[in-house]
């Protein structure tokens, strides 16, 4: 029996092209940079500094998601 059939699962044709699905290298880079960033990059900027006040953006962020959802159910009802 072959083995290496089993390696890598068939492809969508479809995604041929797109950038970063060739191979998993882009993709690790990525997310590796992006770690890199969170843990090391970010908390060295924010030394020293006041963390930022979003309390009023959340409650207006919370308000439209809560009009919102109220809408689409309205909307969903009345079919």
């Amino acid at each position: 029996m072959n083995l290496s059939v089993f390696e890598w699962p068939p492809r969508d044709p479809r995604t041929r092209e797109w950038i970063f699905i060739e191979t998993w290298t882009p993709s690790l880079l990525l997310v590796s940079l992006y770690a890199f960033t969170v843990k090391v990059v970010l908390p060295l900027w924010m030394r020293g500094r006041n963390p930022f006040n979003v309390v009023q953006y959340i409650r207006a962020y919370n308000i439209f998601m809560v009009v919102a959802n109220a809408w689409f159910l309205v909307k969903l009802g009345s079919r």
